[in-house]
């Protein structure tokens, strides 16, 4: 089995019709899916709620990438980037916040800042709260190319959340999906070793 996308990191994943959990081993352009093999103790009511979590974020993604993505003229991390730009005071933030919101490693986000900038989408500036930091600002052409995807993006999203679930449903969905992220940033995973 073959799903389309560009994530590359592998998740367990359990569908209705399979009978044992599966690692989803994702390359540039595909995923495949890998049935594991006999003799694991995973229960497969246990990896459910994380499967369907994650082949819903892989469906999304693939939408976005495929009909938002494409059109930007850039990457998914630099438009999402941009995006944030967008949607921050000032449209600027300090790189250590975009890392965090991005959930990228400094040295990734320092990369694509870099390219940002050399096309002409992010400029550096001091930041006048602090001497030492720097903030990213949105330029006027990475405005365009955040305009140029709002309509796009709104259309996936509409269609994939707003016009599949109520509104009080959307806010169920977040609600439960920020008790899932706080359960998992604070997860110690005990050493068996």
């Amino acid at each position: 089995m073959t799903f389309e996308g560009e994530s590359k990191v592998g998740w367990l994943l359990t569908q209705p019709n399979l009978a044992r959990p599966a690692m989803i081993v994702n390359t540039t352009n595909s995923a495949t899916l890998w049935c594991m093999g006999d003799g694991t103790d995973l229960d497969p009511e246990m990896l459910r709620p994380s499967g369907a979590l994650l082949a819903a974020q892989i469906a999304l993604g693939t939408a976005i990438d495929n009909g938002v993505i494409a059109a930007s003229g850039t990457d998914a991390t630099t438009a999402d980037l941009l995006v944030r730009l967008h949607l921050a005071a000032d449209h600027s933030l300090r790189a250590v916040e975009l890392c965090r919101q991005l959930l990228k490693s400094p040295s990734h986000i320092s990369r694509r800042i870099d390219r940002a900038e050399e096309e002409g989408f992010v400029r550096r500036e001091p930041d006048p709260d602090d001497r030492r930091a720097r903030l990213v600002v949105l330029t006027d052409a990475g405005r365009e190319v955040v305009s140029r995807l709002a309509p796009l993006l709104t259309r996936v999203l509409r269609h994939s959340i707003f016009d599949t679930l109520d509104a009080d449903e959307i806010d169920t969905l977040v609600d439960l999906l920020q008790r899932i992220e706080a359960g998992a940033r604070g997860c110690v995973v005990p050493d068996n070793s």
